[in-house]
């Protein structure tokens, strides 16, 4: 999606939340620099072109939270299709809904997050290979800056 088409979007959700779009940008730029003071964390290129191949002709399911999480899970990982039928699959789970597919004994292949729920699952995904994608707004820079460094 290109900017000028995103930030229309992005201010009528700030509008209807009541967020602030000027600690979003102070919290991206600071997100920013905890990034790139770590040696550890590869290059966003890299990172880009894992992401892609993640995604790119493959069966992608989005796993987010919600009242029926669970039920829907197992509903998925234990129906009559399974997922032998969808061929290559990459889960992308967000936040905290990493959690209930790790503890199905599947680690997702990309995790959505701003750390602001299911933190220990998350890192235990990306030491078993998951590809985290981490995004800072106003409210969750003490976390950030709490983790980013780790």
């Amino acid at each position: 999606m290109e900017m000028k088409d995103w930030l229309p979007l992005y201010r009528e959700i700030v509008d209807d939340l009541g967020l602030s779009e000027e600690n979003d940008i102070m919290a991206s730029r600071e997100l920013a620099a905890l990034i790139s003071a770590n040696d550890e964390l590869e290059d966003r290129d890299v990172n880009l072109a894992l992401l892609e191949d993640f995604i790119r002709s493959r069966t992608c399911i989005v796993i987010g939270g919600g009242p029926r999480l669970e039920e829907e899970l197992d509903e998925l990982l234990g129906g009559d299709r399974v997922l032998r039928d969808l061929g290559d699959v990459t889960f992308i789970t967000a936040d905290g809904a990493t959690s209930s597919l790790m503890k199905r004994g599947i680690t997702p292949d990309v995790i959505v997050t701003d750390l602001d729920g299911g933190f220990e699952d998350q890192r235990r995904a990306v030491l078993l290979g998951s590809l985290m994608v981490l995004h800072g707004h106003g409210d969750n820079m003490d976390v950030l800056r709490r983790w980013v460094p780790e």
